[in-house]
């Protein structure tokens, strides 16, 4: 392991990720530090544990006719699907801008954003939504 001149830790030391927890271990068992970061920090902690290949990717969401009453109507609609919470959706915010709802999500890839579209495009569709083109990204950072 390098040696960060900010912390001055002199090794020999291993350090372990596991579950969101960093874990130091120094050459005396007994002397293992254990520190929990804030769950904002979840995303470096997955990276440090080597989970390089999985990108999570921002959707930016606007539709023409998606008032604040139909997002609550489709919530409800997608909730009695099962997918309320879906799995690989990280973050969810509904912005409103004069009576319409525009969504920002963060999701851990496209295929999981593709699952959950499958549910939700007809539930819009039928609500007589109309979508346009979201804008995505790839997320670099979150705080």
């Amino acid at each position: 392991m390098e040696q960060d001149e900010g912390i001055g830790v002199t090794p020999p030391l291993t350090v372990s990720v596991s579950h969101g927890r960093i874990t130091i271990q120094l050459a005396e068992p007994s002397s293992a530090v254990r520190y929990s970061p804030p769950d904002r920090w979840q995303a470096t902690a997955r990276t440090a544990q080597g989970d390089r290949d999985r990108i999570a990717l921002g959707f930016y969401i606007t539709a023409k006719g998606f008032t604040q009453e139909r997002y609550d109507t489709t919530t409800v609609q997608l909730e009695e699907a099962g997918v309320g919470a879906p799995d690989g959706r990280i973050s969810h915010v509904a912005l409103e801008t004069n009576g319409e709802i525009q969504v920002f999500d963060i999701w851990e890839s496209q295929e999981a954003f593709d699952a959950f579209g499958a549910t939700l495009i007809p539930i819009l569709t039928a609500a007589g939504i109309e979508l346009n083109e979201p804008m995505v990204a790839r997320v670099h950072n979150t705080i």
